[in-house]
């Protein structure tokens, strides 16, 4: 608190002096992220992040996407609530890599009163799993059509999903394993889509550029 002297004077020239007291920095800074790190430990994804200062801070929504466009949340940490303090957290993402190369992260902030800010999305790349089984796009980039080699997965039938970047499916197709599939992508508007491959319990992503 600080003393403050404040004099007025009125039309006929009389002056007045009264002192008033000031408050602050009462109220804390809104929640300030300072560091939002995410990064590949073997196969797992290990993220981190601090923040500066917090008001009314519920705590922290970790969202992970395999495409970068749709997130779904992997679940909650909670904050400090009111703190002026410097504050640090950390979240893992256990096994991810095994059966995915690229994962994007993002945190949802959100306050006791229910609003909400985003963070920078983040990305972590896996090197892959010795002897793992995965999927490959050729030629990538494509103009007219692309072969998805699905020779490595084990035999059965897979979901193939073509997503924009937006998250939008514009391609859906049921596809044998062991096999080559062709996928005609000559219809599709030049830009960058993510191909997803999945049976259930095997999941597989992959980038592909249409020119």
């Amino acid at each position: 608190t600080y003393p403050v002297n404040i004099t007025t004077i009125d039309a006929n020239g009389g002056v007045t002096t009264q002192t008033v007291t000031l408050q602050i920095g009462a109220n804390p800074l809104p929640v300030v992220l300072t560091r939002f790190e995410a990064q590949a430990v073997r196969f797992d994804g290990q993220l981190s992040w601090a923040t500066a200062q917090e008001r009314s801070n519920a705590g922290f929504l970790v969202e992970r996407s395999f495409d970068g466009a749709t997130f779904a949340t992997l679940g909650f940490v909670a904050g400090a609530g009111t703190s002026a303090q410097a504050r640090t957290y950390a979240y893992l993402d256990a096994g991810v890599g095994e059966q995915h190369a690229t994962v994007y992260y993002r945190l949802q902030q959100r306050d006791l009163d229910g609003k909400t800010t985003y963070s920078p999305v983040r990305a972590v790349a896996f090197a892959p799993l010795v002897g793992a089984p995965r999927v490959a796009l050729y030629p990538n980039p494509a103009t007219a059509q692309t072969t998805l080699d699905l020779t490595a997965l084990p035999a059965g039938q897979y979901q193939v999903q073509v997503l924009d970047m937006a998250g939008r499916l514009v391609q859906a197709h049921t596809l044998a394993g062991k096999l080559t599939h062709l996928l005609v992508v000559g219809n599709l508007p030049s830009g960058t889509y993510i191909v997803l491959v999945s049976n259930g319990t095997l999941k597989f992503s992959q980038r592909l550029t249409k020119q």
